[in-house]
């Protein structure tokens, strides 16, 4: 195994406890980790606006692979420095679709998501976890038509999601039936209440070999530590992966290793076997 230069951090599930925290053992091991000249980023199903400040205001954190690799940030200016987007006309197709369903796509462009601001609260009442529910509350941009929105700027998408109440499972498999009509995107999910819809040419692997490429660190050079089945394209690219303690058994197959879980400090138990001197 080459020596890591790179090192791409799933957050929900992966970086993150159950509360949304960042524990003080898994930010320390980060930052020795950059410290010693390792590029650590977050590679996240989030856009922009809802990276957390204890993960971006770590000194060194300076990259981030966000919307599942629909956009790579340099964090210090703000700018979009690669992007795979799924085109404006499509992610209307697929908006009204989705509506048509009686769903609230939500809708990942500049690095913040906008969402209709018609019906949304209704996810306050969906059966999903509280810390969710609280981080949607400042992470929503409402618009009052969705549709209007995306037809008025003719804006690319950089992802496209969708929330489901745990109590109507039905409601998810008909969303993921309903999508195999569209062609050239990748639909997949990081939870069981979630959809994420990016283009086929956006996932977080394929956004962090083509930042290593521009930084001059090879495929080998590269270690992703995640834990649901949007972190796979990474866990297969990147040239050695690690697969969470709380991951799916499905997921941990397609990883190099095993770490401890989410609650147990396993992004830095991974750091100091497998990265830090």
């Amino acid at each position: 195994m080459k020596k890591i230069k790179m090192v791409g951090l799933d957050l929900d599930g992966t970086t993150f406890n159950e509360q949304k925290k960042i524990s003080a053992v898994n930010r320390q091991a980060i930052a020795e980790a950059i410290c010693q000249g390792v590029v650590v980023l977050p590679a996240t199903g989030r856009p922009l606006i809802g990276l957390p400040k204890e993960m971006t205001d770590i000194p060194g954190v300076i990259y981030a692979v966000t919307s599942n690799g629909g956009a790579v940030y340099d964090l210090r200016t703000k700018e979009t420095i690669y992007t795979a987007c799924i085109p404006n006309k499509k992610a209307i197709a697929v908006a009204k679709m989705l509506m048509g369903l009686g769903e609230l796509p939500e809708v990942y462009t500049d690095g913040v998501c906008y969402v209709n601001a018609k019906g949304y609260d209704i996810v306050q009442t969906y059966d999903i976890p509280e810390a969710l529910k609280e981080y949607i509350k400042v992470s929503r941009i409402k618009v009052d038509d969705l549709i209007g929105f995306l037809e008025e700027t003719g804006k690319d998408v950089h992802k496209m999601h969708v929330l489901f109440d745990l109590k109507k499972q039905g409601a998810r498999a008909a969303a993921f039936e309903a999508m195999k009509q569209f062609e050239g995107l990748n639909v997949s999910s990081a939870m069981p209440y979630n959809m994420e819809i990016n283009s086929d040419k956006a996932d977080k692997g394929s956004a962090l070999i083509g930042l290593g490429q521009m930084l001059g660190i090879e495929r080998d050079e590269i270690m992703a530590i995640g834990d649901a089945k949007n972190d796979l394209p990474m866990l297969t690219k990147a040239g050695f992966s690690v697969a969470m303690g709380n991951a799916d058994d499905d997921v941990k197959k397609y990883a190099d290793a095993v770490t401890l879980t989410n609650e147990e400090d396993g992004v830095a138990w991974a750091l100091r076997k497998w990265v830090l001197e």
